[in-house]
């Protein structure tokens, strides 16, 4: 519904005098259920609708040292609030509160748009009848609209006539066969729209059979819940172990990959640390096959989950795939072991357009911290962890290479010594283990200049990693040390706005007049 009513927004907007601006918190992208990615992104969709409405975000960029450094919610909320004032009339529309995993966040903002009471904003947001939100958003949401009280029978109707006559593995069953199946579906659907395209896929897969079509039909299930259930007793065993990398990574991964990438995921072994060629799969398009209705392929060849209820499913309790287990709770873990994994992996002569253009590699080299991080678990993957933090290592020049950040214009803005990386990426035990096994059993130096930040303590400072920064002052980090991009370890922590980090760093010897610079150009 959401989208017909963009549809119907965008047939009314005239081009440069009205806004318009869509999102949708998409459960299966991790980076699209925040309320900075709202932020960001109707900003954005609102800057281009108007030529003339650039000025406050020109102000933004440079303040924000031409993009170098991200903005933080609260100018993003400022220049949300103007550019939606620079038109004559705006439309808001927001898909799916109840699946942003900053829910609390998001409802304080929803009520602080209301509060700026710009007469021509018009804002439409929808979500499942989840109470928290309805009593929420019940004093400022002057019309409430219940789509579960729309008729979709109807639609769900035509769905199951149109697959039966253009399947290619339906449409040659007997007519009385398709009369029973149309009868037979129709009758059980109960509204549930996705339970019917995960049978009708069913029926397809055995439609050769006639036995096998008969105990499908027989055995329909009564939920999505014993649908997916289903599913995964159906998968072959031989397909075991590809089935359970592939759908860790697409329940898990914060980004999605493309279909050829992903194929290269369950070639990933965590025991030897790199690629076993002999897993690889026949073609891309197996994972498909492996996975049936449980994923989809999108226009622009990434993979995902099929529906948001496929990952309700994985994330509510373990489930088994033959004698595996897809566990929840190891998640990010197995993320995690994956990505360093495949960090071990050598590069080849002449796949240095690989690298440089596919995911995977810019996936694992930037993101394996984050899983480290969210399964809260280092010491699990502290070997893998220990050989990535070695500077001669494969793992190590891999890491570096494939973590840098698009907007470092200067190589020698990148980090560049395993305690910087550490220091940046917020690990915690990491920086501890290179504290006492690398920097003092081998005569190395926690003040170590290079990089972008100069130094592992100015790295810290400027991600706000306040438990890094006083683990490395206390281990002899010089808090007046100077260089890197900010200047010093202060004027990183105060450009961030990090009054916890900046207080330490004045306990530990500075002056905070020194860094009122950086306090005003990050506002």
């Amino acid at each position: 519904q959401s989208s017909m009513i963009v549809e119907n927004v965008q047939s009314i907007v005239e081009e440069g005098s009205m806004g318009l601006a869509y999102y949708y918190f998409d459960i299966l992208d991790v980076k699209k259920r925040t309320v900075g990615g709202l932020l960001s992104s109707l900003a954005l969709s609102l800057y281009t609708c108007s030529p003339s409405n650039h000025t406050a975000v020109d102000q933004l960029y440079m303040k924000c040292k031409d993009g170098v450094s991200k903005p933080s919610s609260q100018q993003l909320e400022d220049l949300l609030k103007q550019l939606i004032s620079g038109f004559k009339e705006t439309y808001i529309v927001i898909d799916a509160l109840d699946e942003c995993k900053e829910w609390q966040e998001l409802l304080k903002l929803l009520k602080r748009i209301h509060g700026w009471q710009i007469d021509q904003c018009h804002l439409l947001v929808t979500s499942r009848k989840e109470q928290i939100i309805v009593n929420s958003l019940r004093h400022v949401a002057p019309k409430e609209i219940d789509l579960a009280l729309m008729p979709v029978d109807n639609d769900i109707k035509k769905y199951i006539d149109e697959k039966l006559e253009e399947s290619e593995e339906l449409i040659t069953l007997e007519p009385e066969t398709k009369q029973h199946i149309n009868k037979l579906l129709k009758a059980k659907a109960n509204g549930m729209f996705r339970w019917v395209a995960c049978q009708i896929d069913a029926l397809e897969y055995c439609a050769n059979s006639p036995a096998a079509l008969t105990r499908t039909l027989e055995m329909l299930p009564k939920d999505l819940e014993t649908t997916y259930d289903q599913i995964l007793e159906r998968i072959h065993p031989t397909n075991e172990m590809h089935a359970v990398k592939l759908l860790y990574w697409l329940v898990f991964a914060i980004e999605p990959l493309e279909m050829e990438e992903l194929a290269i995921v369950v070639q990933i072994n965590v025991e030897e640390n790199g690629l076993d060629a002999e897993e690889r799969l026949g073609s891309p398009k197996d994972i498909v096959k492996i996975c049936s209705s449980l994923v989809a392929l999108s226009e622009d060849r990434k993979v995902k989950l099929a529906h948001a209820s496929v990952k309700e499913y994985f994330l509510k309790e373990p489930r088994r795939i033959g004698t595996r287990i897809i566990d929840p709770c190891d998640g990010d873990l197995e993320m995690a072991k994956h990505c360093l994994a495949y960090l071990h992996h050598p590069r080849k002569t002449g796949e240095e357009e690989y690298w440089e253009t596919w995911t995977l590699p810019g996936y694992c080299g930037k993101l394996w911290h984050k899983h480290v991080l969210a399964c809260k678990n280092e010491a699990a993957v502290k070997s893998q962890i220990l050989m990535a933090c070695d500077a001669e290592s494969i793992a190590f020049e891999n890491w570096k290479s494939w973590r840098k950040d698009v907007l470092w214009e200067f190589k020698q803005y990148y980090p560049e010594t395993p305690l910087e990386h550490a220091a940046v990426s917020g690990l915690l035990e990491m920086v501890k283990w290179l504290i006492k096994s690398v920097i003092l059993k081998q005569g190395g130096n926690v003040n170590a200049h290079s990089g972008k930040y100069g130094n592992a303590l100015q790295a810290a400072a400027s991600v706000g990693a306040k438990d890094i920064v006083e683990l490395l002052l206390d281990n002899g980090s010089d808090v007046n040390a100077q260089g890197g991009f900010y200047g010093n370890a202060l004027q990183a922590a105060s450009f961030g706005g990090n009054k916890d980090i900046i207080e330490l760093c004045e306990f530990h010897g500075w002056v905070l007049w020194q860094c009122l610079t950086s306090s005003i150009i990050s506002g």
